[in-house]
Parts: C-alpha cells; sequence; structure tokens
C-alpha cells in the first residue's frame, strides 16, 4: 500500500457536513484512512462501483452504482437500518471520488448527499533526502 494525503469533503441537503484532511493508504482498489474522530474510512473502488465501510460510533457499508438504486446498511445502537441509495453521478479515477446520491424511503427522497475525497502521493521525509543524495 501506498502512502497518500487525503482530502475529504461532505455535504447533505446543500449544507457541508464534514471536511478535513488525513493521510491515508492505497492499494490497487482499496483507499483507507482515519479522520480526527477515530473513524476509518474505507473505499473500494472500481470505475462502475464504489463501496464504502465506515467504522466509527455508527458502523456504515453502501454501494454506489452511477444511476442506479443501491442498499446499505447503518447500524448504530445496537439498531440497524436499511438503506436504498439512488447514485446520481460517480466518478472513482484519477486520485478522486465524486459521488452525488439520494437516500431513499420508497419513491420518496429522504436527503440529497455529495462526497468528495482525492488523494495525492504523500512524500516522505527519507524521499526527499535519497532525491538530494543522487
Amino acid at each position: 500500500m501506498k502512502n497518500v494525503k487525503i482530502g475529504f469533503s461532505m455535504a447533505m441537503n446543500g449544507e457541508k457536513t464534514a471536511t478535513f484532511t488525513a493521510n491515508g493508504k492505497i492499494s490497487q482498489n482499496q483507499l483507507v484512512f482515519t479522520d480526527d474522530e477515530n473513524t476509518v474510512y474505507r473505499f473500494e473502488l472500481s470505475p462502475t462501483e464504489v463501496i464504502l465501510h465506515k467504522t466509527g460510533t455508527s458502523l456504515i457499508e453502501m454501494t454506489f452504482q452511477d444511476k442506479q438504486i443501491t442498499y446499505g446498511t447503518l447500524s448504530t445502537d445496537g439498531l440497524q437500518f436499511d438503506l436504498v441509495i439512488y447514485t446520481k453521478e460517480l466518478l472513482a479515477e484519477d486520485g478522486t471520488i465524486y459521488l452525488t446520491y439520494e437516500l431513499l424511503d420508497g419513491d420518496t427522497v429522504i436527503s440529497h448527499h455529495s462526497l468528495y475525497v482525492n488523494w495525492t502521493p504523500k512524500i516522505e521525509r527519507k524521499d526527499l533526502e535519497q532525491t538530494w543524495l543522487n
């Protein structure tokens, strides 16, 4: 896994709910990082699907597929809620995840969400020193 620098932003119904930077790791198809509240975000990535596993005070698992209805779960305080998700837009490539989606109750939209994650290689001090020595 490679070390990366993460930029994260999330909004619900047009209001920002989280914005932060973090250090993370990426492998061929998985991005993992932790926020300041020790919530772990793990994204499984493919060009057509993103799966989010979020572990902290609550557990969330959500699957996103562009212009598709998919499902997820939210577990908190011993209760589990099933989620119905309509992904309006999905982009997962070139160091970026961009999602806009809605949570549904039947045909009724409960809430609108957007999520943006970007990452760049983290330059380690030892790598800089090696570059200067050569």
